[in-house]
């Protein structure tokens, strides 16, 4: 269960979890990139330390820039990171190999994955 008091970190609000809930964090959405999984204002869990897999929600250090979008990697190792919101697909983020690893914080806690988008 998730504390009522989210805190301020960088415009990104956050707020503790419960032990045994299998997150560490939990994140407030502030827009609406990652709809209709999580719209604004829902609260993302985050387990940290997880291993991504293709199609996995993580959050994400980019530019300066805390982001939670959908995971990819291709067979060359380039790194997309999707908004599930496709009306928002210009915020899809493209980092190739060659910019070195992308920063990620965790994994959102998930059933499973949604699928990825077809682009």
């Amino acid at each position: 269960m998730v504390m009522c008091m989210f805190k301020s970190c960088g415009g990104v609000l956050y707020a503790l979890v419960e032990a045994g809930s299998g997150a560490d964090i939990s994140i407030c959405m502030a827009d609406n990139t990652m709809a209709p999984l999580f719209p604004r204002g829902s609260s993302v869990t985050i387990r940290r330390r997880a291993g991504l897999k293709d199609g996995d929600i993580g959050l994400f250090f980019v530019d300066g820039r805390i982001l939670l979008r959908q995971y990819c990697e291709d067979y060359a190792g380039n790194v997309y990171l999707f908004v599930l919101n496709r009306r928002r697909a210009a915020e899809d983020i493209m980092r190739p190999r060659s910019a070195g690893p992308v920063c990620c914080f965790g994994r959102a806690v998930l059933d499973e994955p949604p699928p990825l988008p077809d682009i």
